[in-house]
């Protein structure tokens, strides 16, 4: 069984099987984990779509970002080179919270190791080494 919720109110539910839908570890039955937002065997703590509630539940080279579709925190894969990204100086808030080092969930994963986000005009922002947006933007100009 597991608690809806922290309160002294709360009730308690039967824990759910694999392949059922979830949003916490708890809700499993046995040593299940909430994996993409379903029980499942054998899964790892801070492996990519396990629940999170801070950076420090996440192997790595993941990140605890709220998954769009699950509408809540996953340890989830960080944006690698080219790949689309989310530039956070056009986000102050979260330009703030990244620079104070929150460990709370993120809306968006930084970029994996050294590379930045880039605006590339009308194709969006991508992931790209410095190098390689330098050279870039020498041609354009």
């Amino acid at each position: 069984k597991y608690c809806l919720s922290d309160t002294h109110r709360s009730k308690c539910k039967p824990c759910k099987d694999t392949d059922v839908s979830c949003t916490k570890d708890d809700e499993c039955c046995g040593d299940q984990m909430c994996v993409w937002g379903q029980c499942s065997k054998n899964a790892t703590k801070g492996e990519a779509g396990s629940t999170c509630q801070v950076q420090n539940d996440c192997q790595p080279d993941l990140c605890c970002a709220i998954h769009k579709a699950l509408l809540f925190p996953v340890c989830s894969v960080k944006p690698i080179e080219r790949e689309r990204c989310f530039d956070i100086s056009n986000n102050l808030m979260e330009l703030l919270s990244w620079d104070m080092q929150d460990n709370k969930p993120r809306k968006h994963c930084p970029c994996a190791g050294e590379l930045q986000c880039q605006h590339l005009g009308h194709i969006g922002s991508r992931n790209l080494k410095w190098e390689t947006w330098r050279g870039n933007n020498r041609r354009t100009t």
